[in-house]
């Protein structure tokens, strides 16, 4: 993968990294060209240097490799020795690296576009970008996810459950003033597993001012305005949500959501939280299985994207969901196991932005879940590990 490889290079000592594998076809490399490049930026403006870093750490490892790709500008008819033809070379890869990341612009189109711009306005142009750049602000946290990552903080210190609890008050009463809905696809409330009953409980509990759950037909025209979606289920190993019969992969779910009338454009965004196993990672089957499966929240943003949808965030969690004292946690089994680890830890969890027909990841690191049947306890095995 992109960011792993075989040298690490240290960004000027602000506690951020860049790994990468370094191409054999490509002398200065993906790395160098990226930590050049960076360099320019925060010599112009420190600030914009540190939100490209946010973007870099939160990326998908393709789309950084793709934008990394196209700042290679290829051999110069000018002769490389100059220092104003090196300079203008270093502002263009700027120019390119802020708009398709920080500013989301396509960048076959940036491409195109910056490289029409004469050498005498380059400088100009990269000032220009450089200040829409710093009026943008850091992506807060969905509430619901902010209350989560805030319960795993207190708790992680030490603070008593009643502490925990009144330290929380607050944050709770903030996410029951937001208008919630709960879906379930292929939910019966006679019939659903203790599962599926807990996590909805939780979100009941905890998360949601829903007053009931919504299954396929369920309108979900209230959220109109915007607000939040707990869609709850089983993850079925990353090919759908549902139960472990029925479910709805990522294409299904997105035609459900336009029959139950989810909005598609409003000025309020729409959080939609997968609370359902596997819905983070990379997955792959030990037996049979070809390849490895990307997360389902990646997919189901990318099908939200192409269906239209604006202004919405897709939030998938790494690993096993259950319901345990009251609280969502997360079980995985690498070169350690962890038990009850909050779905609210940094890395637990991965948000992908959806708007103007495009997607990107905003939060989340690649994790990656190998599933090995356990034929004696008729059960499965599964290993996580980072990409």
């Amino acid at each position: 993968m992109f960011k792993r490889g075989l040298e690490n290079y240290c960004l000027d000592g602000m506690g951020a990294s860049i790994y990468v594998y370094v191409n054999t076809f490509d002398t200065k490399g993906n790395l160098g060209r990226l930590y050049e490049t960076y360099r320019v930026i925060k010599l112009k403006n420190a600030s914009v240097s540190e939100k490209f870093l946010f973007w870099y750490e939160s990326a998908m490892p393709s789309q950084v490799e793709l934008i990394s790709s196209k700042m290679h500008l290829g051999k110069s008819l000018v002769p490389r020795s100059t220092d104003a033809t090196s300079l203008e070379r270093k502002f263009k890869r700027a120019l390119i690296l802020l708009r398709a990341s920080l500013l989301w612009e396509n960048i076959d189109l940036v491409v195109r576009d910056v490289n029409r711009i004469s050498a005498s306005d380059i400088e100009a142009m990269l000032n220009r970008c450089i200040a829409s750049c710093s009026t943008i602000e850091k992506t807060t946290l969905p509430p619901s996810l902010a209350y989560l990552e805030a319960k795993a903080s207190y708790k992680a210190m030490g603070d008593t459950k009643r502490m925990i609890s009144d330290k929380l008050e607050h944050k709770k009463d903030v996410l029951k003033g937001r208008t919630s809905e709960i879906f379930s696809p292929y939910y019966n409330r006679d019939t659903a597993d203790d599962g599926t009953k807990g996590c909805i409980n939780v979100v009941f509990g905890h998360l949601s001012s829903a007053k009931s759950v919504k299954t396929q037909g369920g309108s979900l025209k209230s959220l109109d305005n915007g607000g939040a979606l707990y869609i709850v289920g089983h993850g079925n190993f990353g090919h759908g949500i549902g139960t472990h019969d029925n479910y709805l992969n990522e294409g299904d779910l997105v035609r459900e959501l336009e029959r139950s009338k989810l909005s598609k454009t409003r000025d309020e965004p729409i959080n939609i939280y997968l609370f359902a196993c596997w819905t983070g990672t990379y997955t792959r089957r030990a037996i049979g299985g070809v390849g490895k499966r990307s997360p389902f929240a990646q997919r189901l943003a990318d099908k939200l994207a192409q269906a239209g949808y604006n202004n919405i965030k897709v939030i998938g969690f790494s690993g096993c969901v259950y319901n345990k004292d009251t609280s969502l946690s997360q079980f995985y089994n690498g070169s350690s196991t962890q038990y009850d680890k909050s779905l609210g830890s940094k890395g637990m969890y991965c948000i992908y932005e959806v708007k103007d027909g495009r997607y990107r990841r905003t939060e989340g690191v690649d994790w990656i879940t190998k599933c090995t049947p356990v034929p004696s306890k008729r059960t499965y095995k599964y290993t996580v590990s980072q990409c």
